[in-house]
């Protein structure tokens, strides 16, 4: 279970299974704690002879953000090739499966959004995404495109979002750097980097846990905590019951998680700071029922459940600060045994003490590092039938800094993805209660486990003094 890919689902009852503030540290094998191997943390990163990091930064604070190959004059990304090796590739553009350049549609077109493309990035390389091959671009396809409907190679006289560009036969794989994986050990964990042919080398934000033989991925759970969870043996878990009281829990995992060993169970509230790692126990096939704002509630219930175990220890790590200048610091995940990795597209700003992240603002299109996104920006109602309530709401068990912010139109002009709006959340939820709806239901939340504020205003209401950020190469 890759951690960035978590599927977040939201629970709205009150907690039951002893979930609390702090998650169980981990407890070392007793070998490894009387023999420690203490390898120093590897930089984030070091240049090559040809790839040099891009980083986004202030002062003297700088974040990773990738690679830019000098002789091709591109940037890249670390990506298997058409021969099996990772090597870092041109991923701008992409080859469109469903846009052909001829009538016949046999000609695929390349095509990047339109950010890219006044990004500056050079129209060298396309990328195959369904056979990893490189294509050398040809020059832009201003002409009809043609799309398959039915059986039939039609015209496609829908609005271009794109830029088009046809494109020549694949280039050699061995054209781009190669990269290989290496393990530095410390303690209980491996860190993992990513090293290239030139020289170059960057540490990944996963770390490798030698007592359960497993890549682990650095997910936090809070403004000041994060757990290693396992990739492979670990799946996250919703939880439901097994009884009409809702009092005895069951794990319910993805079909692709029915084999874990470990089932990592989220607190039933909107909080998403509070995980608790249980071992997967016997599976369950019985009837499920959910906490719902009309009570206890019997639910159907498709994926595989089990008992809940016992509780287990995954390796934790608490928040630290680095020293920075320009308003913002770098910010690592650090274990009490020193194991420190850097916090991957984050950064902590220094005014407000809270955590940021590198955004293009909507109204100026300024880079800026501004509070962080959360997906706890939720519309709820005030009746139990969901038909009425308020605007939009943040939740504070995540939000200590006041302001959120989201993903508005893609940004021309500037090479950072979307623009996003900020927006204060200063002013309290006014009703008495609050419900969600959900597949399941309107289900209530918890007002005792957080407190909800609304957003304020239609604009960038909180964008001024947000810390100004640049990118280097």
């Amino acid at each position: 279970m890759r951690a960035a890919a978590l599927a977040l689902v939201t629970l709205a009852a009150c907690g039951r299974l002893n979930f609390d503030a702090a998650n169980d540290a981990g407890t070392g094998d007793a070998t490894i704690d009387a023999n420690p191997v203490t390898n120093p943390a590897p930089g984030a990163f070091s240049n090559g002879a040809r790839l040099t990091a891009i980083r986004e930064g202030a002062g003297t604070t700088e974040l990773f953000d990738g690679w830019y190959d000098t002789m091709f004059g591109v940037d890249c990304v670390p990506f298997a090739a058409d021969d099996g090796v990772t090597r870092c590739l041109p991923l701008t553009w992409s080859i469109q499966t469903s846009q052909f350049a001829d009538s016949n549609c046999t000609q695929q077109l390349a095509s990047a959004d339109t950010a890219s493309v006044s990004c500056g990035q050079p129209r060298l390389f396309a990328v195959d995404l369904s056979t990893h091959t490189i294509h050398a671009m040809t020059f832009e396809h201003t002409g009809t495109r043609y799309v398959l409907s039915s059986g039939s190679c039609v015209a496609d006289n829908s609005p271009a979002f794109f830029t088009y560009y046809e494109y020549s036969g694949p280039v050699v794989a061995s054209a781009f750097v190669a990269a290989h994986d290496e393990l530095t050990r410390n303690h209980d964990l491996g860190y993992h980097e990513l090293v290239y042919d030139d020289g170059a080398r960057s540490l990944e934000g996963d770390a490798y846990d030698y007592r359960v033989s497993d890549t682990c991925s650095v997910f936090p759970v809070g403004t000041d905590r994060a757990l290693c969870i396992p990739d492979a043996k670990a799946g996250l878990a919703d939880v439901l019951y097994r009884d009409a009281t809702c009092t005895q829990g069951v794990a319910v995992v993805s079909s692709a998680d029915a084999n874990v060993d470990v089932v990592v169970l989220r607190a039933n509230d909107v909080c998403g700071d509070r995980f608790r790692p249980f071992a997967r126990g016997a599976p369950y096939a019985g009837p499920t029922y959910k906490l719902m704002a009309a009570g206890c509630t019997l639910v159907t219930n498709p994926d595989p459940a089990f008992a809940i175990g016992a509780a287990v220890a995954l390796p934790t790590f608490s928040r630290a600060l680095l020293p920075g200048s320009g308003g913002v610091q770098p910010v690592h995940w650090r274990s009490t045994d020193g194991f420190d990795l850097p916090a991957r597209n984050h950064l902590w700003d220094t005014a407000r003490d809270a955590w940021c992240d590198p955004i293009v603002l909507d109204a100026t299109t300024s880079f800026v590092c501004a509070p962080w996104s959360t997906p706890l920006a939720l519309e709820v109602y005030s009746d139990i039938n969901c038909s009425s309530g308020d605007p939009f709401v943040a939740s504070s068990c995540v939000e200590s800094d006041g302001a959120i912010y989201f993903p508005s139109t893609i940004a021309e002009g500037t090479c950072d993805g979307q623009r996003r709006l900020v927006r204060e959340v200063t002013s309290p939820y006014a009703s008495a209660a609050a419900y969600l709806q959900t597949e399941h239901g309107c289900e209530q939340i918890d007002l005792g486990t957080h407190t909800l504020t609304t957003w304020i205003g239609s604009g960038e209401t909180s964008a001024t003094g947000l810390p100004a950020l640049d990118i280097r190469r």
